[in-house]
């Protein structure tokens, strides 16, 4: 919802950015602190990851050019 528009406005993709990032640390903590287990936390914390690293590569994009 904070990309509908195109294009994504610049502070809404480095908002996405710290949400994903820190949703991954997040659930990778608590997968492997057995607080909370399961397939549904790794998946979750794989996919947090993807994003993530996506998103990175944009910033680094959008600045290198």
């Amino acid at each position: 919802m904070a990309c509908w528009e195109s294009p994504c406005p610049l502070p809404a993709k480095r908002g996405l950015l710290v949400y994903n990032c820190s949703a991954a640390v997040l659930l990778i903590t608590l997968g492997s602190k057995d607080l909370s287990g399961g397939a549904a936390v790794w998946a979750g914390a794989l996919i947090h990851v993807i994003l993530g690293g996506l998103m990175i590569r944009d910033q680094f994009a959008h600045v290198s050019s």
